[in-house]
């Protein structure tokens, strides 16, 4: 007898062979050509258009073939309102005769309701241009956002049709992505009111899923368990759906970067296949509740695997025609595991079962759309939202009540212990006395056991308070800029931005990304997911740079600022840099927050050297609102705010805590001492290894101009600060200069002038870098001509199929720059040389005492080697001087080649 699983697994493969054979089995209706679509006031707006199509199965056709005569009588009306050709490989022509008989409208709205495909061509006839007969208008999810006349995640095309004329438009459909035909004809003004309502929509639902799956998030990372991170990696998955449906993310996510609407529709559905198996085999625990199931499940997962390789070398149809059937076939197995499980009286199943039973219907109906096995319709496009809305909304009940059912499981079995209890001492009472040292000491034992099973339940009534209490303080710090951002955004609808709304705004966001840092910074470290990454570190500028971010904020509240640097620190040590500052604003941040009146100081001495380290105490000291006594312990908790702050600043509670788990792997601890209302000193020690100046990667003598002849360089870009960095780069060492905006641009230049390198961007108007050097390489004059191109992203990257002699990608280091044009044009550099002292300049020391100096040096004996330059200051001041110099920078190889070149 066949298993439930393959049952299963037969009946769905039958089910969609069927419906597509079905589907395809329909015969083609031709219908004769519409006639010419009157628009007028008595029409509602907007006027959905019933087009005459024809599908150019070779792809060869152009606009000059389908307008002539003889295809005039190929164009059919479709039967169905919305006519869906799937996954096609042919091209679709779509032509529409409209009269204009609205007096009050000469412009119109074209909107081509289909987000998804790669090529669209609008063709308008200019009959007195013998030359170019047609206008022509492309966009596609293969072009950046920007080509798009109209701003819209359709496809929208101006149109003018003054009163009592007629014409007669194109439309061409290309591309592997699902082609549906649902065209609208809108006023401007209407058009406008209704994409701002589908917007809000869109932005409305998509706020609600972002909200859930964050909260579940940080639920997360504090609970670890997986059934979370899989609800949440699914939300992500479904809101990366939805933007690549709907095209909201072609137009908010990655605009200029049209290659991703190619990936990103495929990458979501394997999210939506992926996660919700992984879901389901750990919230039902399948592996043991239900293990036929479970390897039915697996199964899925392994087959979603391989598609996944399969997105990057198969066609996007066949990808997603694979995808759609996995899909369905996945949902259909998490309901039957979902509905078995409820059956074996797993409660928390059944909001599960509920929300994944709506979510399959309208997932598998849409994934029938995009496939062409089902025609466009308002249940098939649009069901999505709501059922997707529920599944977000009953999943979190599912988790919530899964961990109140394992709670009231502890809880009986404490009742039952409890009576336990009780009876044994029932029982204990009733024996004869005989048993009384038996009965003494069982009591004392039952006791006992009473106080470890109050202890616990005292535990965990303190644990689900300190839960309750990371919620609130979670929901009022993330409510708080949303509800700015939301705020904003409503009335955004009513009037125009402002400069201080857009700043709140964007205030608000960077406190959101600021919170969700430092969580995820203490869950890494938690986790042990965080590894220091020492590096030869400039330690001054370090701490300098630190003082100028913070100077501003003390300066804006009327607060002296003051920083105390050892004349003895090291210039280079070995240190987490990015971890060292990150310790040292948190410190300086709350200090400059928690004072109004007085100052804030850092103070960074050197309280002990070793042969290759040094020992630092760093000090935050201001004179603040303090710390009150019975505060100190909790501080370094995470979230905990005292009174004082609550009423004085806002913040998180995070600051103090991520700081102690960062010194913590730097095997330091911070102390914290506080009089309140008297002001507030932090310090902690830190070891660190000096480095060599000579270790930090052979630093370069710099540059300061060419040896050579001028070489004259063009600068090709849009952007003019880009051009200006390379101006201000390259003019003082000597390079002529001239600019260009585009590609455009510069071939109206070179028909004049001769440069010996052009240094290009690739992203452009009106001509790209791609276009710029293909146009470029054709003349027999600039074939060999050397040509770096420069991107701000890797995704610009080219191949080798362009001809350039070097690529940099923004933001890039001088150094690089200076090599590639060194070597394609074999330039010849003036060095900076550095000044060294030399005997000639120097009174020096007898031969004997540079020797005594020289074995110092070679035992380690920095001290002595101090002491005995001190001695000769007073005869040598010069050669001590620089000597010290060395030694207190640990400049120790450089200060033992220097001697050698003395004796």
């Amino acid at each position: 007898m066949m298993s439930l699983p393959k049952l299963l697994l037969f009946v769905s493969l039958a089910a969609l062979c069927g419906l597509s054979a079905s589907t395809y089995a329909q015969e083609e209706k031709h219908n004769p050509p519409v006639n010419t679509i009157p628009i007028n006031r008595q029409r509602d707006y907007p006027v959905d258009l019933q087009p005459e199509l024809f599908e150019d199965t070779t792809g060869r056709l152009t606009i000059e073939d389908v307008s002539s005569a003889q295809f005039a009588d190929k164009f059919v009306q479709s039967a169905e309102k919305v006519p869906n050709f799937g996954y096609t490989n042919s091209t679709i022509w779509v032509r529409l005769q409209l009269r204009n008989e609205d007096p009050q409208i000469s412009e119109w709205m074209l909107e081509y309701r289909n987000p998804r495909v790669q090529r669209v061509a609008f063709y308008v006839p200019q009959p007195h241009r013998a030359t170019q007969p047609f206008q022509a208008v492309r966009t596609g999810t293969l072009y950046p956002f920007y080509t798009r006349s109209v701003p819209s995640r359709h496809f929208v095309f101006k149109l003018q049709l003054p009163y009592d004329t007629q014409q007669t438009v194109y439309l061409q459909l290309q591309g592997d992505a699902s082609l549906s035909v649902s065209l609208a004809l809108w006023p401007p003004e209407l058009f406008l009111q209704e994409s701002t309502r589908d917007l809000f929509i869109i932005g409305f639902m998509a706020g609600i899923y972002f909200v859930i799956t964050a909260s579940t998030l940080f639920a997360w990372s504090f609970l670890r368990e997986k059934s979370y991170l899989y609800y949440v990696m699914f939300g992500f998955a479904l809101i990366m759906f939805q933007a690549s449906y709907n095209g909201t993310g072609s137009q908010y996510l990655w605009p200029n970067q049209p290659w991703l609407n190619r990936y990103m529709l495929p990458f979501a559905v394997e999210g939506l296949i992926i996660f919700p198996l992984l879901f389901g085999t750990t919230f039902l625990q399948t592996k043991t509740q239900l293990p036929r199931l479970h390897k039915l499940l697996k199964s899925l997962l392994y087959l979603a695997g391989f598609l996944l390789l399969e997105i990057f070398f198969v066609s996007y149809r066949s990808i997603s025609l694979q995808l759609s059937a996995l899909l369905v076939i996945s949902y259909l197995a998490l309901i039957l595991a979902v509905f078995s499980a409820w059956r074996q009286g797993y409660k928390p199943a059944r909001y599960f079962l509920l929300a994944w039973g709506a979510a399959s219907v309208t997932m598998s109906l849409t994934t029938a759309s995009l496939a062409g096995l089902l025609p466009f319709n308002i249940l098939t496009q649009q069901s999505s939202r709501p059922s997707s809305a529920l599944l977000f909304v009953l999943l979190p009940l599912a988790l919530a009540d899964q961990i109140n059912l394992a709670r009231r499981e502890r809880a009986e079995a404490l009742a039952a212990a409890l009576h336990a209890s009780n009876e044994n001492d029932r029982l204990t009472r009733e024996q004869n006395v005989f048993l009384e040292q038996q009965v003494a000491l069982r009591t004392a034992e039952l006791v006992v056991a009473k106080e470890h099973a109050e202890k616990a339940q005292k535990a965990a009534e303190a644990a689900n308070r300190a839960k309750d209490r990371f919620l609130a303080n979670m929901s009022h710090e993330l409510r708080t800029p949303l509800n700015a951002i939301l705020g904003y955004i409503q009335i955004f609808h009513r009037q125009p931005p402002t400069s201080q709304s857009l700043r709140i705004m964007e205030q608000s966001g960077q406190h959101l990304l600021a919170l969700i840092e430092d969580l995820l910074d203490l869950a890494r470290i938690d986790a042990g997911k965080v590894a220091l990454q020492p590096t030869i570190t400039d330690l001054p500028n370090l701490l300098q740079a630190v003082a100028a971010i913070i100077r501003p904020f003390a300066e804006q509240k009327g607060l002296t600022f003051r920083t105390e640097l050892s004349e003895t620190l090291p210039p280079y040590v070995t240190a987490d840099a990015k971890r060292l500052r990150q310790i040292l604003l948190n410190l300086l941040d709350n200090a400059v927050k928690f004072t109004e009146v007085g100052h804030v100081t850092l103070s960074v001495v050197v309280r002990q050297r070793y042969w290759q380290g040094v020992a630092l105490r760093v000090t935050v000291k201001d004179s603040g609102i303090g710390i009150a006594v019975a505060d100190m312990d909790k501080i370094q908790t995470p979230f905990y705010r005292t009174e004082q702050a609550e009423q004085q600043a806002d913040g998180t509670g995070l600051g103090l805590a991520l700081t102690q788990k960062l010194l913590a792997l730097m095997g330091s601890s911070l102390v914290v001492e506080s009089v309140e209302g008297v002001g507030t000193v932090c310090w902690f020690d830190i070891e660190l290894a000096v480095g060599d100046g000579e270790d930090r990667g052979g630093k370069r003598p710099l540059i300061q101009a060419v040896a050579n002849a001028a070489p004259h360089l063009l600068i090709v870009d849009d952007k003019w600060e880009n051009r200006a960095f390379l101006v201000d780069l390259l003019q003082p060492l000597g390079f002529v200069l001239s600019e260009a905006e585009n590609g455009r641009s510069a071939l109206d230049w070179l028909a004049h002038h001769q440069p010996d390198l052009i240094l290009t961007d690739l992203v452009m108007p009106q001509m790209d870098g791609f276009t710029f050097i293909e146009r470029l390489r054709q003349q027999e004059a600039f074939a060999t001509l050397p040509v770096i191109a420069i991107s701000a992203s890797t995704l610009d990257k080219p191949d080798a199929s362009l001809a350039i002699d070097g690529f940099l990608l923004k933001p890039f280091q001088a150094e690089k720059l200076f090599d590639l044009l060194q070597t394609l044009l074999k330039l010849e550099w003036v060095y900076e040389q550095p000044t060294v002292p030399t005997p000639a300049t120097l009174k020096l020391p007898a031969s004997e005492q540079i020797g005594q100096l020289q074995r110092l040096l070679a035992d380690g004996d920095i001290a002595a080697a101090e002491a005995y330059v001190n001695q000769l200051a007073h005869e040598y001041p010069t050669f001590s001087s620089n000597v010290l110099g060395q030694l207190q920078a640990f400049q120790l190889r450089p200060l033992r080649r220097w001697l050698q070149t003395l004796v």
